[in-house]
């Protein structure tokens, strides 16, 4: 969905350069709505929009194509300060062939301890945090450019600045939400003869991103129906998420008092007496309990796409296509049409469980489910019992100031908004049309090392050569952000208004849900995005063969302007580019086609090649397999082999990339004061932007949770395993940095 408790993830798979998923906030997750955590990789930034001639080196000069010639030096005052930057950053007193991550990152690391309540910090950290403050003094601030649409954004964060306003309202907004969802079995007028169940949950689902009893989504179809030439939006029908992970109800009775206790406070503060919110909250938990007996675990979930007809006949104690009518607004659809269902299993036993529930228990579970993530929405009591179970669950006292937590719902819940307001203040076209051609030569890097890697035969180098070819990549942002007409009529029905901040959050809810659930039926559209501009981060959609590479990554230490030698950028935000396209290749991306479908076969490889892709794979497996961490725990060459694959295809694309831009333009100058050559610069550039303090607790939860190897390893790694890297440094062979064994896929 568009926006923010709304972005909900369908079944394709996304692979992001830096996504870290850590266990410990789990728990209170489940209790926050999204928007009111900040996600580490999304804040934004602003910088002056870069003009470049994106067809010429920065400083070039022809005449110097021998590497042994001494080259031009860059003097202007940008060359001079990224020059400083990189001195402050690297550790001189380690050889770059003993270990170059220390080499490169040592000082950085050495000067950036992790902030207290944090797990690790790093120059994506840095970078995020630095956007984020240039975000804000954008919000704030008015310009006489500013658009209606615009406006409706900085209209929703001032919104959420007025605290006098949402104090003196108290539990009124709460009341008023939960009487337009029909009331509950709390309140003195409820009547159980008049509340209908389809009826509420129906109200629920279409307007509001809440996930009570199952889940109703809209999702790419990753298979095209039968008979079609194209992949349509299908529904995509789920298991609910619980209030709390699922082995919780059945291990820990201390935290399971400490969230009774929370909800009965919060439904006391609604205007329930005491007594009657702790029975109620009781049976809701252990309603809740019961439903987690039947919940699917993610990996035995069974992808089953079948007609609503067939689904009516397999669960017949539900109206599946009177609801689904109801919840997408579509009376057109038809007993014909196909849904997804992941957890059947669940749906029956579900089922079965709300025929012997009361009313009275339904009712009130719909509600909480409904209000639980509006609590930090609320007035200053509310705030505070939030607080309080924050603290109690994870121990956490930083408290953030109001513009954190304002911020953080924009972000959110108007991303793409403040993607729009992002790029006016940060990313021009230019910059946009650089990146675009650096990525041409990536691809243009991938398809000539194919036909040359030597352990494909040509029915497998064609297959993948075309795949590259169909590749798309999306930079910078959607076109509809620049373009004010289509901007201004894709949000013209989102109405925000600077003095209602819950029901601007409950506009925003509903405005996502129908821009979701409208795509239902419509063609798959391969363009369109998948994220939000500002993001730190970069990824590769599967199921579109689509690399997305957002503005917010376009920045130092990732990208650079002006006058900065091309080297830099090309061993970073190029070792990025070709990382994303390289997981088009990997063990999992190599069994989709060219439009990013499914083959049923698996792949379009020959049986050798397959043999000899695992062979070259299983180099990665043994030799990450060997690295420590923490003195004791081995990384999984297994869970970490896609990544790894793609870091050393990224950099190998990205070096031989660098090397076709400067044989047709000429040799780069240099940076001063560094006495370090193009090819020098260009993997500083790329173990820079790595940099990273990590606490042993990251350390520990990189092994148990990551699919990434821990960061050091993955410079470490990828570089020992590169040749041309070893050649530049003059590494002697059996140093760390240049074992004799290497590995080679890409």
């Amino acid at each position: 969905m568009e926006g923010g408790r709304l972005f909900r993830t369908g079944i394709y798979k996304i692979v992001g350069h830096h996504v870290k998923v850590f266990a410990l906030n789990v728990i209170f997750l489940v209790f926050v709505s999204c928007a009111s955590l900040p996600k580490d990789n999304i804040p934004v930034r602003s910088a002056s929009p870069l003009k470049i001639d994106v067809t010429k080196p920065a400083c070039s000069d022809r005449s110097e194509k021998n590497n042994t010639t001494p080259r031009p030096i860059c003097q202007s005052e940008s060359c001079r300060a990224i020059s400083q930057l990189i001195q402050k950053v690297r550790n001189t007193s380690v050889e770059p062939c003993d270990n170059f991550y220390e080499y490169a990152c040592g000082q950085w690391i050495k000067d950036n301890p992790v902030p207290k309540g944090h797990l690790q910090f790093s120059r994506i950290t840095q970078l995020s945090k630095n956007n984020e403050r240039i975000m804000k003094e954008n919000l704030v601030g008015d310009s006489p450019s500013d658009t209606e649409t615009l406006m409706k954004v900085k209209n929703f964060y001032r919104s959420c600045f007025n605290e006098e306003i949402i104090d003196k309202l108290g539990n009124k907004p709460l009341l008023d939400y939960i009487d337009s969802l029909g009331s509950w079995s709390l309140a003195k007028k409820w009547k159980a003869k008049s509340w209908s169940f389809y009826d509420t949950l129906g109200y629920v689902q279409r307007n509001y991103p809440v996930e009570v009893f199952f889940s109703v989504n809209v999702i790419q179809d990753p298979v095209k129906k039968k008979g079609s030439t194209e992949r349509k939006y299908v529904i995509l029908i789920d298991q609910a998420t619980l209030n709390l992970p699922q082995i919780i109800y059945f291990t820990s009775k201390k935290i399971l008092k400490e969230v009774w206790k929370y909800m009965s406070i919060i439904t006391s503060l609604a205007g329930v007496s005491k007594k009657e919110s702790k029975r109620a909250m009781r049976d809701l938990l252990l309603f809740e309990g019961k439903l987690a007996l039947y919940w699917v675990p993610k990996v035995s979930k069974k992808y089953v796409r079948i007609p609503i007809g067939k689904l009516k006949e397999a669960l017949p104690e539900f109206p599946w296509l009177k609801h689904l009518q109801k919840v997408l607004s579509r009376p057109d659809l038809t007993e014909d049409d196909l849904v997804v269902v992941l957890a059947n299993d669940y749906l029956q036993n579900m089922l079965n469980l709300l025929r012997t529930t009361k009313k009275s228990t339904l009712s009130t579970y719909m509600v909480w489910r409904s209000i639980k993530d509006v609590v930090p929405l609320l007035s200053k009591e509310f705030r505070a019992v939030h607080r309080k179970f924050k603290v109690k669950l994870l121990g956490s006292k930083r408290n953030k100031t109001r513009a954190d937590i304002c911020f953080s719902y924009t972000n959110n819940i108007l991303g793409p908004m403040l993607g729009a307001l992002f790029i006016r203040n940060a990313f021009g076209p230019s910059s946009k049309e650089k990146v675009e051609v650096m990525m041409d030569g990536i691809i243009r890097a991938f398809k000539d090392r194919v036909a040359g890697v030597g352990w494909i035969d040509n029915q497998t180098v064609q297959a993948v050569r075309e795949k590259a070819d169909a590749a798309l990549y999306q930079v910078g942002y959607p076109d509809y952000l620049w373009n004010e007409n289509k901007f201004s009529e894709r949000y013209k029905m989102l109405n925000i208004t600077e003095n209602q901040w819950f029901q601007n959050v409950l506009n925003t809810d509903q405005f996502s849900n129908y821009q979701t659930y409208h795509k239902w039926g419509n063609p798959v559209d391969r363009r369109q995005w998948i994220t939000v501009p500002q993001l730190v981060n970069a990824f590769y959609v599967i199921t579109k063969n689509e690399i997305v590479v957002p503005a917010g990554i376009l920045q130092e230490p990732f990208f650079y302007g002006n006058d900065i030698p091309r080297s830099i950028s090309y061993g970073a935000i190029g070792h990025v580019l070709g990382h994303e396209l390289t997981h088009g290749f990997d063990t999992t991306g190599r069994k989709f086609d060219k439009n990013g479908e499914l083959i049923e076969k698996r792949t379009q490889w020959s049986e050798p090649a397959i043999k000899m892709f695992q062979e070259k794979a299983k180099c990665l497996v043994e030799q990450f397999s060997q690295y420590k961490v923490l003195n004791k725990f081995h990384i999984s060459g297994e869970k970490t082999l896609g990544e790894n694959i793609a870091d050393l295809g990224g950099v190998n694309l990205a070096y031989h990339a660098y090397n076709s831009f400067i044989e047709k333009y000429g040799q780069e100058q240099v940076l001063p004061e560094l006495n370090m050559t193009s090819q020098e610069l260009f993997f500083i550039g790329y173990a820079q932007k790595e940099c990273t303090h990590t606490t042993p607790a990251a350390e520990f939860l990189s092994v148990t949770e990551d699919v990434h190897a821990l960061t050091k390893y993955r410079v470490i790694g990828t570089l020992s395993n590169f040749k041309e890297f070893s050649d530049v440094f003059k590494c002697k062979e059996g140093s760390y940095m240049n074992p004799k064994k290497k590995c080679e896929v890409w």
